[in-house]
């Protein structure tokens, strides 16, 4: 398979969740090239995911599984953009 992102630049994207062209390209891994062809789309990606509601007060001890489970989503969405099979 054929992938544009290796996995660790992957999860830099989804824990840094850059909300600027600046940010994205301090994540290692992403040049101007890459920022070219894919930086708006990984961008409407973490704006969307920043946008998800927080858990309440009441689903604090949840935060850990819910934390994971939207990286988990996160890594899944851009692996089925950028990765070919």
């Amino acid at each position: 398979p054929y992938c544009v992102f290796d996995n660790k630049t992957m999860e830099a994207i989804v824990l840094a969740c850059p909300q600027t062209a600046k940010e994205l390209l301090a994540i290692k891994g992403i040049g101007p090239k890459k920022l070219k062809d894919y930086g708006d789309d990984i961008l409407q990606i973490c704006a969307s995911s920043s946008q998800l509601d927080t858990p309440s007060d009441e689903q604090k001890s949840h935060d850990v599984i819910i934390s994971n489970t939207l990286q988990e989503e996160s890594m899944d969405l851009i692996r089925k953009l950028f990765c070919k099979p």
